[in-house]
């Protein structure tokens, strides 16, 4: 009897407890200021989250993972380095959610590429005066002479 009372509260609170929340699908933008990538994440989620869930983020670049965050929020920004000049990188971030330790789901993942782009030429100097040494030259008829200059900016 103590046994089918035990098993009848066990079943009472499995009916009634709120179903875990999953993560459905992902959002991701990728924002770059000059080194870095910003790579802000959304996990939208079957329901509300409860007192023990929380969301397991990874979050690749190129394939290597980067960082793994424990959180309750289902926005999350990330800051990552960005690839070389002229170089493209991949940004994967995946969530899931756990109830304790328990798994809800499959991790569910976005990603995006992004391609740095080259950096500006710089300005080209500007010359106020240039100075030729020597001042003079005096040639003979079939002479040449090769002269260099080096010109400094101000």
């Amino acid at each position: 009897m103590k046994y089918l009372a035990a098993l009848l509260a066990l079943l009472c609170l499995v009916a009634w407890a709120p179903a875990k929340p999953k993560v459905r699908t992902m959002g991701l933008s990728l924002t770059a200021p000059d080194s870095s990538v910003v790579v802000t994440a959304t996990a939208y989620l079957s329901g509300p989250l409860q007192a023990p869930d929380s969301i397991r983020w990874t979050v690749y670049r190129n394939d290597s993972l980067q960082v793994a965050p424990v959180v309750k929020e289902a926005v999350q920004t990330f800051t990552l380095g960005a690839p070389a000049y002229g170089a493209t990188a991949v940004y994967k971030v995946c969530a899931r959610v756990f109830r304790g330790t328990v798994a809800s789901g499959n991790f569910q993942c976005a990603s995006k590429s992004y391609t740095r782009p080259t950096p500006p030429l710089p300005p080209p100097p500007t010359v106020d005066s240039m100075t030729i040494d020597p001042r003079s030259l005096t040639l003979r008829p079939g002479q040449s002479v090769s002269l260099m200059a080096t010109i400094y900016p101000r």
